[in-house]
């Protein structure tokens, strides 16, 4: 691989959008090549991975950002496992503006809420996530009690909300009544 993509790949955890392929040097032609000779494999549409790479979490996660470009963050249940909280993903979420349009894909739930304000997102590992309580918010719209109980008990026991905080309890399970 060249140097320049090397590089960049080796930030985003082994993978690439075809515009950094191309900016890094490649042609459209030797980008198709590669693909076509199984050297690359397509992660997602426009997202490529060297064929050795392995694959995993990470790399879904990161794929999936890359995917959707700069104004998506992990979301849902996907922000709460980056958080350590007590959840199982389903599948790779993120949150989007609303004006964009994305075709669907497997493996990618894209969320788009009314309002996501610049506070709500932060970076984690590199990527952005929602912070924990706009990850709280959204989990109290997706879990049953008893999810959503232990989920705001670990991200209190982690020190990721503060007791004030998580003292509205009571407007995340009306949002998620609401929502319902």
């Amino acid at each position: 691989m060249h140097p320049r993509l090397a590089a960049v790949a080796s930030a985003q955890h082994g993978v690439f959008t075809r515009a950094q392929a191309i900016t890094s040097g490649f042609s459209a032609g030797q980008v198709d090549h590669r693909l076509r000779s199984k050297r690359w494999r397509r992660v997602l549409p426009r997202v490529y991975r060297e064929a050795h790479s392995p694959a995993g979490d990470e790399v879904a996660r990161w794929a999936a950002v890359l995917w959707a470009g700069p104004d998506a963050a992990l979301s849902h249940t996907t922000a709460a496992v980056m958080w350590g909280l007590p959840v199982v993903a389903f599948g790779t979420e993120l949150v989007v503006s609303r004006r964009r349009a994305l075709a669907r894909v497997p493996g990618v739930l894209v969320h788009r809420p009314q309002h996501l304000h610049p506070g709500d997102v932060e970076r984690l590992d590199g990527l952005p996530v929602t912070s924990p309580l706009r990850t709280l918010f959204d989990l109290s719209a997706v879990l049953g009690d008893a999810d959503f109980e232990a989920a705001l008990e670990g991200a209190r026991g982690r020190g990721l909300v503060t007791a004030r905080a998580s003292a509205t309890r009571r407007l995340f399970r009306s949002a998620a009544r609401r929502l319902r």
